[in-house]
């Protein structure tokens, strides 16, 4: 130790003279030699001492590099030499292998967990029986704002008579109903169907049978088919349950089936509450209604017919419907019929999300492969002599690799066991935010697909980060390694080029991804910001949900439900009260064709096309509502007048509308005063209607989509009007604090009045506001948490390549301070070198964000794919974040003590 000291005493004194003694330094080289042959060979692992041994005495030949081998260790036995190796490393390394195993099983436990989901939901066949033969038909208008329209049951009867490619034609709609028994009323989800639903499935009940068409006749329609839950929970699996009856709605409906377990509609396959009971669904034959298209079409292609014929086909079928009933054909020039497999229709919504977050957390990986393979290099370093004195006893250069490639691959596997946990974990909390945004999301698990996947990405991982190193590993050799360990590491060497290269490459996908994050966040920011067209804050909805068998009579139900009014507007605290027949934002009210009276049948649309303003049938959503609706919900009125108490049973029938159809079909603002009437059926017609008012819009599905015709008529009016003869009504209640107190007193209410009528689907405007922003939202959050992490991650890969350089060139630090170099130069030096790094990163990540942000442009609502703030604010940050992580290292470079930098190497 004194005489190396010695030496470097003396290499100090010939630099500050400006020039190194040859002979000096060759001593110098040749004693650290020797020193580093001793150590590494009294250290030299068991199994390589022992080969280097046999090599020695000629007793055994060694392993060629293409592995062939004729005498000597055979080959499994080398691999588990090299396992056993590896694992004694790792022992060794503990936090080395632990910060390593936390990092990579934060990557391949995200894609674990984000796989799952594509898996399940995308790519996983449906659990109908032949689901690929399944087809949704859909038909669009746009003009008039309808881009998703069912069918109507003209239609559905129609293919049903006269298609040759379908083996079932089907279609059904949601209802909730109220279950009364002999202890209470309460409300379940059902569905009433029509014959071919569950065959188009391929679906058969595991008891009794499914419904036939005579069972749609309206006679013969009170028959029902249950759940395999509602079966064993209210009926405790019975198998003698075929025959008894339920009572629906106040009626009595006879059981004829029982689905099997596990079996959902397709809407049910989110996280929503399941249908509990399939009801027959009423179809009059000699009366089809054919101005309604709220039906959910499903059918069955026969075995050997493809989409294309079978798609001709169902378009030829409605057109002649159009033909037969002129007056349902909504005349519009973009109108379109669409038919898709099931399975694209179901996931159709989340698809792009799904793809673009996968995409996310495969970079979110290859980041953290990035920063495996640089702690790998920066390990190197201190592995350089064993790797030399391994080769010099006879370890060829493929075994070095291979080595080190076995090391990687230890290192993967346990990363991804460790990941498979987090997965689990990821999912249950994905599961809790998003089951009812993304359909199927019930059906995902850790299955054998994802597990492979795991084991594959674990491996592909391995050799992604496991290269680089090995490829050191081979190209080293004894002269050279103790010659860099002598002289130091400079900062070009190829191994901090490779280092530096990888940060760039960590810099860039985490500038994507956060530039992605922010344009998501952005479009969030601009969706949250919509006016929807009423005020949502200290409003409580409920359902109250009347028995049709009690309350048949329009009048009656009307008492009812002035009485409930008067009571709930005199509790503490409540500002205003009213009813409506369905809410914003759940799609629910009714929906049917009209006329505008005064205007030619079959004339068309306006040559523009932007509206059917000389149309004489159009499209539209309505709903029941009572007095004071618009004021409490606070809906302004744009023109005319509101529904008053004045619009009775007895007085003129009147109806508002909403901007978009006064814009739409009245485009000279000339709506109020006119008259329409609604269609329901082929003989049954509503009166002439005549619009006393206008009212802006509000949103039926959800926030972000274009306004639709909607209407609004006096509840008292609308079993006339608009052949609405459900007793079914939401309360919306105003009050001046938190609107969930109110509950309580509103059930007390309601019972005191009819103490068989159920209340349900109690929640806030708010809630119901907050619901219908949860798939993007969910979208924001998942790629956040993956920007985030990879900000994280980058700026980590920028501190450990600056850091490890640091302490590589500890001695070329002490030698520029010792010539009088001040702190400042050397802190401007390495945040310099980390800045070019960061720079490079954002360059390069900026020029990929612009092409790939197209990816994510149906995500977005009103913001540009090239959104300035978005990139020019993230880049920023961006720098930010790397310019505090080159801060600490280049901060420790200026505190290294020349003296002590030199005495220690």
């Amino acid at each position: 130790m004194a005489k190396l000291s010695e030496l470097w005493r003396r290499t100090v004194f010939s630099f500050r003279r400006g020039k190194m003694d040859r002979e000096l330094a060759e001593e110098m080289r040749q004693h650290v030699e020797l020193k580093a042959r001793k150590n590494m060979a009294a250290g030299m692992a068991e199994e390589e001492a022992r080969y280097a041994a046999q090599r020695q005495l000629g007793n055994a030949t060694l392993l060629e590099e293409e592995g062939h081998a004729t005498r000597g260790f055979p080959r499994m036995e080398t691999f588990l030499q090299d396992v056993r190796y590896g694992v004694r490393m790792l022992r060794k390394n503990r936090g080395f292998a632990l910060v390593a195993v936390l990092t990579l099983a934060l990557g391949i436990g995200a894609n674990a967990a984000i796989f799952s989901i594509v898996y399940g939901v995308l790519l996983k066949p449906l659990s109908y029986s032949g689901g690929e033969r399944t087809l949704r038909i859909w038909q669009a208008v746009p003009s008039s704002g309808f881009t998703q329209l069912g069918m109507t049951q003209a239609q559905l009867v129609r293919l049903r008579e006269q298609s040759g490619s379908l083996e079932a034609v089907g279609a059904y709609v949601y209802r909730q109903v109220t279950l009364t028994n002999q202890e209470n009323a309460e409300r379940i989800r059902s569905a009433f169907v029509s014959a071919g639903v569950f065959e188009s499935l391929g679906a058969q009940p595991a008891l009794g049978r499914s419904f036939q068409p005579g069972d749609e006749e309206p006679a013969r329609s009170q028959v029902t088919v249950l759940s395999y839950m509602t079966w064993q929970q209210r009926f405790a699996g019975d198998n003698n349950v075929l025959g008894r009856t339920m009572k629906l709605n106040g009626n009595l409906y006879t059981i004829i089936g029982v689905m099997p377990a596990g079996f959902r509609l397709p809407e049910d396959s989110g996280g929503a509450q399941s249908v509990e009971v399939w009801n027959a669904m009423p179809i009059d034959t000699a009366n089809l209604n054919w101005g309604s298209y709220s039906f959910n079409p499903v059918v069955r292609m026969k075995p050997g017919i493809d989409l294309a014929r079978a798609t001709s086909e169902i378009q030829t079928v409605f057109a002649r419907v159009r033909q037969e009933r002129p007056s349902s054909a909504i005349n519009d020039p973009g109108y379109s019929i669409q038919v898709l497999r099931l399975q694209d229709d179901l996931v159709s919504p989340v698809r792009t999300a799904l793809w673009v977050l996968l995409g996310a957390v495969t970079a979110v990986l290859l980041i953290v492969c990035a920063n495996v393979a640089s702690l790998l290099l920066a390990r190197s370093v201190t592995r350089q002599k064993e790797m030399a004195v391994r080769s010099a006893l006879g370890a060829s250069r493929l075994r070095l690799a291979r080595q080190m490639l076995t090391e990687s691959v230890l290192l993967a596997l346990l990363g991804g066991a460790a990941g498979l946990g987090l997965a689990a974990l990821s999912l249950r909390l994905i599961l809790r935010m998003a089951a009812s945004q993304v359909p199927r999301l019930n059906e995902v698990t850790l299955n054998v697909p994802v597990l492979l996947f795991t084991l594959a990405i674990s491996v592909i991982a391995a050799l992604f980060f496991g290269m680089a190193p090995a490829m050191q590993a081979m190209r080293q050799n004894l002269n050279s390694s103790l010659r860099d360990q002598g002289q130091g590491v400079s900062s070009g060497s190829a191994k901090h080029r490779l280092q530096r290269l990888l940060t760039v490459g960590e810099v860039a996908m985490a500038l994507v991804l956060v530039i992605s994050a922010g344009l998501l966040l952005r479009s969030l920011n601009r969706l949250l910001a919509i006016n929807p067209g009423f005020d949502p804050g200290n409003v409580l909805t409920a359902q109250i949900n009347l028995p049709a068998t009690q309350y048949i009579d329009g009048a009656h139900a009307a008492g009812f439900y002035d009485q409930l009014i008067q009571r709930v507007r005199a509790l503490p605290g409540v500002t205003s009260v009213a009813a409506i027949g369905g809410l914003p934002l759940t799609g629910s009210g009714g929906d049917t064709v009209f006329q505008i009276e005064g205007r030619p049948e079959g004339a068309g649309p306006t040559d523009s096309g932007a509206h059917p303003a000389t149309n004489a049938f159009g499209h539209f959503y309505y709903w029941p509502v009572t007095a004071n609706f618009f004021s409490t919900m606070r809906i302004p009125l744009l023109r005319g007048r509101a529904i008053q108490d004045s619009d009775t049973a007895a007085s003129p029938p009147v109806i508002l509308i909403n901007e978009t159809m006064a814009r739409s079909f009245f485009p000279q603002g000339d709506a109020v005063g006119k008259r329409v009437r609604l269609f329901f059926s082929d003989t049954k017609t509503g009166p002439w209607v005549q619009i006393v008012g206008v009212v802006g819009n509000i949103p039926l599905r959800q926030l972000n989509e274009e306004a639709q015709p909607e209407a609004y008529v006096p509840s008292v009016q609308s079993a006339v009007t608009a052949d609405w003869n459900s007793p079914v009504r939401t309360m919306v209640v105003r009050s001046t604090a938190d609107p969930m107190t109110l509950i309580n007193s509103l059930r007390a209410e309601v019972s005191a009045l009819d103490r068989g009528v159920p209340v349900s689907l109690l929640q806030t405007m708010d809630q119901l506001l907050d619901q219908s922003v949860a798939q993007p939202r969910f979208n924001v959050v998942l790629l956040g948490v993956f920007a985030a992490v990879s900000l994280v991650l980058a700026a980590i890969g920028i501190y450990g390549i600056l850091s490890n350089g640091v302490r590589a060139r500890t001695q070329e630090i002490g030698i520029r301070m010792a010539l009088g170099a001040q702190p400042r130069h050397i802190q401007r030096m390495i945040l310099g070198q980390g800045a070019v790094v960061a720079v490079a990163g954002v360059v390069i990540g900026l020029a990929a964000a612009f092409g790939l942000a197209r990816l994510i442009a149906s995500l977005l609502f009103q913001v540009s794919t090239a959104d300035p703030p978005t990139f020019s604010v993230v880049p920023v940050i961006l720098m930010a974040v790397a310019l505090l992580a080159c801060y600490v290292p280049a901060r420790r470079a200026t505190r290294v003590d020349p003296m002590i930098a030199l005495r220690n190497e």
